[in-house]
């Protein structure tokens, strides 16, 4: 079966535990930060949106990023590092296996991009496994298990070992 054939929507990969954050996050900024991480996964009772469960798990998912910040804080008041966490607390509440991000610390902050990538060893040591799309090498070899050279959607090298690299 081609990759093609298995993932037609976003649905299909968020159902065989893979999520994808994207460089342009995909928050919707006057919803609260409950809101978003439940946004077309709401939780039911019935027809109804059970908002007082939503909330309880927004604020274990926030825990998980170790994100202190209230549920019910607007996404518009939250920097761009609170919202990176945001985006990566709505795709933990996936039970996801593989989380893909694409430079997430473009815009980040020196504090903001060690905390991330911290949070990224405390995902793989829960067996979640992340690939990180960046620019910069000295965060990619701080990290990473595995590197693997991209140019033009083409391998360029996947090096055995890679401490020797220059960055």
């Amino acid at each position: 079966m081609c990759i093609r054939d298995r993932f037609r929507t976003i649905r299909d990969s968020e159902h065989a535990g893979i999520a994808i954050i994207y460089q342009e996050l995909a928050l919707v900024p006057d919803m609260t930060i409950y809101e978003n991480i439940f946004l077309g996964n709401e939780i039911r009772n019935g027809a109804f949106v059970n908002w007082n469960e939503t909330i309880k798990r927004a604020a274990e998912m926030l825990s998980k990023v170790r994100l202190s910040a209230n549920p019910s804080t607007k996404i518009r008041d939250l920097g761009i590092g609170k919202q990176q966490l945001v985006e990566i607390a709505k795709a933990l509440s996936r039970n996801i296996k593989l989380l893909i991000l694409d430079e997430p610390t473009a815009a980040l902050n020196e504090d903001d991009s060690a905390n991330l990538l911290d949070l990224m060893r405390s995902l793989r040591d829960q067996g979640i496994t992340c690939i990180l799309i960046s620019h910069k090498l000295k965060e990619v070899i701080s990290i990473a298990d595995s590197v693997t050279v991209l140019r033009d959607g083409k391998t360029i090298i996947t090096p055995v070992s890679y401490t020797h690299l220059d960055v």
